[in-house]
């Protein structure tokens, strides 16, 4: 009977068992794993590395990250959003270069920056803004789609704050305009979604003016509620006619100051005035047909008001106006229409206009009338006035419509273009539903243009 152990081990040493483990690998075979390692964990990798970053350099590939990283940001705001460049710093620090923001269906530029600094915090992303310039004649469009894609979304994600140290508009009209230390502040969530606007005017003034937008996602009542608050500054109304393009004809150098509330719902918007609201500097001139109907700087401060599409609910406040110059013809035509006392002086006289030193009313405009009173004075008295007993006598709204027209015709025949104060008061006084009917007979105007 033969045994794997000799005697020694059989009396106590060490026994050593023959197996595969012990099996001692060849030479070629161990090269050839030593180069299929080397291969799968050095060359490999490193060429992998090394094509990806000469794909850097692609234009096409660039141009296909670039499209992939900020399609999100499409998606995000409803806008068509490109740039030249992406790069990523860190992994939560992006710079991405030479943006443009156009719209996604007429292609129109909305605006562009230089470069955009996207940090990842952990409760909120950051981003700062270089060299920011927007077209004043595609913000309307923008914010609509911006309000629609971004605010009216329920969703649960991290808060955004925009920063940007100068933002340039560019407006046909009144030229490029810049606003400075400009905070755009964005809160999502479930139920409501909140947006915080804030700029700085002018760099060497430290007052800023604020707007908020809320947009609550109860189903029951969809509804968008802003609020604009000048604060210890003054808007200027070029700015405001970004929004509302009627605040325009108030000329360049008119100002917005106060607290303005606007609701927007299925139903229509609603702008309130609970507390004063003032509408500084602005020509008069601007308002009417020509300007020898009447100059000067007017003052408009209005106490309360509600206006929605429909038109003006309530309007309550006071105008001053002057020094300046009337037309005589306009002065001679409210007389019988508005309930003005026009001095003799005036109505005798043979000048085309009338120089004044100061102008005042107080009025109160509710549907289809108007309460007011004022006076029109120089240094010797009064040239016209509607006194304080006469504030309880209701103007038809209609009536002043016509009177804003037919104030403009030069003679019996000549009809020129409705100037811009009579298309405002036609589109947002609440005119009763007659035919406006100037004081000679003649069907000129309707109610319903």
């Amino acid at each position: 009977m033969s045994s794997k152990y000799s005697v020694h081990e059989m009396c106590g040493g060490r026994a050593e068992v023959a197996g595969p483990l012990n099996r001692r690998i060849h030479e070629a075979t161990s090269r050839a794993l030593c180069r299929l390692a080397f291969v799968l964990l050095a060359a490999l990798p490193l060429a992998v590395c090394l094509s990806w970053c000469a794909l850097q350099f692609v234009p096409a590939v660039g141009r296909w990250q670039v499209q992939r990283q900020l399609a999100p940001v499409n998606a995000a705001l409803g806008l068509s959003v490109h740039a030249e460049r992406v790069q990523f710093l860190t992994p939560h620090r992006t710079v991405v270069r030479n943006v443009e923001i156009r719209h996604p269906e007429t292609r129109m530029l909305i605006g562009s920056a230089a470069e955009i600094m996207i940090v990842r915090r952990r409760d909120q992303w950051s981003v700062q803004l270089q060299h920011v310039e927007l077209h004043a004649s595609q913000l309307n469009a923008a914010g609509a789609r911006i309000h629609d894609w971004l605010l009216c979304q329920p969703q649960q994600s991290r808060a955004t704050v925009v920063s940007a140290n100068q933002l340039t508009i560019h407006d046909q009209v009144h030229g490029a305009r810049s606003l400075e230390h400009v905070t755009a502040k964005l809160f999502p969530g479930l139920d409501e979604t909140w947006l915080s606007l804030q700029a700085q005017l002018e760099a060497e003034d430290p007052g800023t003016a604020k707007v908020v937008v809320h947009r609550y996602h109860d189903p029951q009542r969809l509804v968008t509620r802003a609020q604009i608050r000048t604060q210890d500054t003054a808007l200027p109304c070029w700015l405001v006619g970004l929004a509302w393009p009627d605040a325009k004809a108030l000329g360049s150098q008119a100002q917005f100051s106060g607290t303005l509330d606007w609701e927007a719902s299925q139903r229509g918007w609603q702008a309130n005035v609970e507390s004063s609201v003032t509408i500084d500097h602005f020509p008069l001139s601007s308002l009417f047909w020509t300007s020898a109907d009447i100059t000067g700087s007017g003052r408009l401060e209005i106490q309360r008001a509600s206006i929605s599409q429909a038109g003006v609910a309530l309007l309550t406040g006071q105008l001053a106006v002057g020094p300046g110059r009337v037309g005589r013809q306009a002065l001679e035509a409210a007389r019988q229409p508005l309930g003005l006392t026009v001095d003799r002086s005036v109505i005798s006289g043979s000048a085309r206009d009338v120089g004044f030193d100061q102008a005042y009313c107080f009025f109160h405009i509710v549907p289809s009338s108007l309460h007011w009173v004022g006076s029109l004075s120089d240094a010797r008295g009064n040239l016209a006035v509607r006194t304080e007993q006469q504030w309880q006598i209701p103007i038809p709204l209609s009536r002043v419509v016509n009177y804003l027209e037919t104030a403009q015709r030069t003679g019996p025949d000549v009809d020129p273009p409705l100037g811009r104060l009579t298309r405002m008061a036609m589109r947002w006084l609440p005119l009763e539903s007659e035919s406006l009917v100037p004081d000679d007979g003649q069907s000129s105007l309707s109610s319903n243009p």
